[in-house]
């Protein structure tokens, strides 16, 4: 070895060693140049992927598995793969062949003495197992090996890993109590320092989130996006910081916070394009979902579409057909999604949308209601309850049980109070109101409407504004009033209850509201209404 390579490694390693990965890059580059063979294109490759250059990372892993196999150095091959197969998921959102890599890593060390390669393998399929195909139980398999032969190797990290990819593993597959409990000792360990391997910290530190997603605890899921947020700040993660964006912007929007988080998540769908496009849709399904709830259903259908095929953005179309009035086609997006949904979180978020287009429809809605009210009642988390209790209010009420709506759909505001999901509560107290209404209690039904009301006004950022603006958009009064509802989100049926119209009647006026304003949709149509002063 000349003493230019020798020399450009050395400073190469005190560059890694110190997290000045520029300088890493340089070094390591230099060294490669100059012929120093794989541990130049390894760490190469390390350098790049800590500057969000998947590009150049992909390249030189590539070229040290060639010269890997070239060599017959199986278990440097294999090592190499493993981390290629995380490259191509992340940086280019290929899982096909990310999920190659980790089958030639497999077949690469059939027949060797088991070593951390084998460990990391381990890892890497059950993070696949788990985040790709949705199958825990097979990422639970793989993880009890990992956690076994990491401490047989005297492997704290593999460990520490497989515990906390097991406690989201248990929560996804609705052992929320036992995966919880794993995840607190996986915290610990992070928090006592027992964690080295920066990549895969910042994995566990996602395990964490994604667990306290699922189950939409939100409070506990900012705790750890603060903690991977600080960490990926100190190393310069650009793609890091924007995914833990992403996430606390997540918890903003559950919060009414809804200004900052639009921020928040037009900014991190823009870095992890440019850096991740494999995690790109993570950001974009939220700020879709955000610009439903704002009623801006058109940017929201554009941004779903961008994001599929995430199941959150099929699922998110189907909202948006919920929202304009379509239920038959929400239903027919959401029932086979329901079939192949997997955890807890997803679960209910595709079952709660399909019990309300079920009960527009008039299908049956009796099944996907009952596994929405086992899986909050395994999770136990008062968002999850308050969602529960608003689906079963909705179809009570549909049976024309007001009685029983009505206090089911106290529950699910006293639920979304705890939860802090303001939205949510509002949503609760417009479904309230109509079945206080039809109880003839009209006093209490006035006071929820105007409490949702306010609500949504406050979420929005719209001021009170003066009613009678509207007449510049072309709206005759009872269309007027019919937008306004429109924007409450409430469907043809409860606004006939409200104006004591037909059901016909109303549908009438929307088309002719559709027809003036020239949109596309119900929400779009509120949408103007807001910018014109009238809601």
């Amino acid at each position: 070895m000349t003493p230019t390579i020798a020399d450009a490694l050395s400073a190469a390693r005190v560059a890694v060693r110190e997290r000045r990965w520029e300088d890493a890059r340089d070094a390591y580059g230099a060294a490669a140049d100059a012929g120093a063979g794989t541990e130049s294109l390894e760490g190469l490759a390390l350098a790049a992927w800590w500057l969000d250059d998947g590009e150049s990372a992909i390249d030189a892993r590539s070229r040290a598995y060639a010269a890997y196999i070239h060599a017959g150095d199986r278990l440097g091959a294999a090592r190499v793969a493993v981390a290629l197969a995380g490259d191509f998921a992340s940086f280019q959102g290929q899982p096909v062949v990310a999920e190659g890599c980790a089958r030639r890593a497999r077949r690469l060390l059939d027949g060797l003495d088991p070593g951390p390669e084998h460990a990391w393998l381990l890892l890497r399929e059950a993070e696949q197992a788990l985040l790709l195909r949705h199958d825990a139980a097979r990422a639970l398999e793989l993880l009890e090996q990992a956690s076994t032969l990491g401490s047989d190797l005297g492997l704290p990290d593999v460990e520490v890993v497989a515990i906390a990819m097991r406690g989201l593993a248990m929560v996804s597959d609705g052992s929320v109590e036992r995966g919880m409990a794993l995840l607190d000792e996986a915290g610990a360990a992070l928090l006592f320092g027992e964690l080295t391997e920066m990549e895969w910290m910042g994995a566990t530190y996602c395990c964490f989130i994604y667990a306290f997603e699922e189950v939409r605890d939100f409070e506990r899921a900012a705790v750890w996006c603060d903690r991977l947020l600080q960490l990926c700040r100190e190393a310069g993660i650009r793609s890091g910081t924007a995914l833990c964006e992403t996430h606390n912007a997540s918890v903003q929007v559950s919060r009414g916070e809804w200004a900052p988080a639009a921020d928040r998540l037009d900014e991190a769908a823009a870095t992890l394009a440019a850096t991740r496009p494999g995690l790109a849709a993570e950001a974009m399904v939220r700020l879709a979902d955000l610009r439903l709830r704002q009623g801006r259903d058109v940017e929201a259908e554009e941004l779903f579409s961008r994001a599929e095929p995430h199941p959150a953005a099929i699922r998110g179309r189907a909202a948006v057909h919920l929202a304009r009035g379509d239920a038959a086609e929400a239903e027919a997006l959401l029932t086979p999604l329901a079939a192949s949904a997997r955890g807890v979180g997803e679960r209910a978020s595709t079952l709660e949308l399909l019990v309300a287009a079920r009960l527009e429809v008039g299908t049956e809605a009796a099944g996907p209601l009952a596994e929405l009210e086992d899986l909050a009642a395994r999770a136990g988390t008062p968002a999850l309850m308050a969602s529960a209790r608003y689906a079963a209010g909705l179809a009570a009420a549909t049976d024309d049980r007001h009685h029983d709506a009505a206090d089911l759909l106290r529950g699910a505001v006293e639920q979304g109070v705890r939860a802090g999901t303001p939205f949510e509560v509002a949503r609760a107290r417009t479904a309230l109101a109509h079945s206080l209404r039809a109880l003839g209690r009209h006093d209490a039904a006035t006071e929820q409407s105007a409490r949702a009301e306010a609500a949504l006004v406050d979420l929005r950022g719209t001021g009170p504004g003066a009613r009678s603006s509207g007449d510049t958009l072309g709206l005759s009064v009872r269309e007027q009033q019919v937008i306004v509802l429109l924007g409450d989100g409430l469907s043809n049926r409860a606004i006939a209850d409200r104006l004591v119209l037909s059901e016909h009647t109303v549908r009438r006026h929307v088309a002719n509201i559709l027809r003036k304003l020239g949109v596309p949709s119900r929400a779009a149509a509120a949408a103007r209404a807001t910018e014109a002063g009238l809601r």
